[in-house]
């Protein structure tokens, strides 16, 4: 345990070098989407939920792309982990939004919700239901590190029961023409 708490620390500190490190660079945010979809085809392929994009096929932005599809597959893996069970078809939406040069994205699941003792420390590290399974407790502590120090933005839950949870993420962006 103390060797894989240590890897979890060290490739923690990577990413976040990584992170820094990182230029803006033009992203079809559609494709982008699509390109993360695609890469979690595995890990979804179990539980084969629904997914629904709402974005707009025209938005160009200029931003860190590695930041934004990190969010979006920990926010992903996150859900297959821990929201879906086997009681009803799982669906995720993910919808985005642009406004005034913030971007956000509402990233929402119909699972069974995240416990309310749960939702104050939720993107703290190492908080997790799963850690006799091997969870790590580091997905939404990332998002949240990603969201607010790479993308200078927010995240926060927007709301969680037992039909599903909702995660907003914001951040200022530059539209490209």
């Amino acid at each position: 345990n103390l060797n894989r708490a240590a890897e979890l620390v060290t490739n923690f500190k990577k990413l976040a070098v990584t992170q820094d490190n990182e230029h803006m660079t033009n992203i079809d945010l559609q494709a982008l989407i699509a390109d993360v979809l695609t890469s979690m085809h595995t890990e979804m392929e179990t539980i084969k939920p629904e997914v629904n994009v709402d974005c707009p096929a025209d938005l160009k932005i200029n931003a860190k792309a590695s930041a934004i599809q990190q969010i979006l597959q920990q926010l992903i893996a996150n859900a297959m982990t821990h929201a879906f069970n086997t009681q009803h078809p799982a669906r995720i939406d993910i919808k985005v939004t642009a406004s005034a040069k913030q971007l956000q994205i509402d990233f929402s699941d119909n699972g069974t919700g995240i416990a309310q003792t749960l939702q104050p420390r939720i993107f703290d590290p190492f908080v997790t239901t799963t850690r006799g399974s091997g969870g790590s407790g580091l997905g939404l502590h990332l998002v949240y590190n990603l969201a607010t120090q790479a993308l200078g933005g927010s995240v926060y839950l927007a709301h969680s029961d037992e039909k599903g949870s909702h995660f907003v993420v914001q951040f200022p962006y530059t539209e490209v023409k």
